[in-house]
């Protein structure tokens, strides 16, 4: 196909396509517009899936290090400057 040539793309919507090429200069912007963003949606899902199964591999590294004589004193637990909740760091999967 030559550069000359436009590629035939339709555009499903409901049912029904539409040509692409007869789309107004605007139309086809909002078109390829939409398909990057999809594209980087699926790249960002990509990414929080791998960041939420190391967050998981994380989280279990952590507890297999916890050992009884680890735990905090209940005086202890409560002047701690920070606490921080097992539960909060957990990945939300989805």
């Amino acid at each position: 196909m030559s550069e000359a040539q436009e590629k035939k793309i339709l555009y499903e919507n409901e049912g029904s396509q539409y040509e692409v090429s007869k789309f107004s200069k605007e139309g086809k912007t909002f078109l390829r517009y939409l398909i990057e963003t999809n594209q980087e949606i699926k790249t960002m899902q990509k990414r929080i899936d791998i960041l939420q199964a190391a967050g998981i591999t994380l989280s279990n590294k952590i507890k297999e290090q916890l050992t009884n004589d680890m735990l905090a004193s209940l005086g202890g637990a409560i002047e701690a400057d920070e606490v921080v909740n097992s539960e909060d760091l957990q990945p939300k999967v989805s």
